[in-house]
């Protein structure tokens, strides 16, 4: 499975960009009990890319589940 070409592009794929282009109302969520992404470190990074596209319009919550 590791060598999947969709696991592969899971692991290489960067939202960043994505997320920069993003001029929609954003509402990112993320669980603090997640053990694959660290919420707080995510929500970060997401917060970021969306006001360094110019996104005025967003909201990051860590979940308490």
């Amino acid at each position: 499975m590791m060598v999947s070409p969709w696991f592969r592009f899971y692991l290489d794929y960067d939202p960043l960009p994505a997320l920069q282009k993003i001029a929609c109302p954003v509402l990112a969520l993320n669980g603090e009990k997640d053990l694959q992404v660290s919420s707080k470190e995510n929500l970060a990074k997401i917060q970021k890319a969306l006001q360094d596209g110019g996104n005025k319009d967003f909201q990051t919550t860590e979940c308490p589940v």
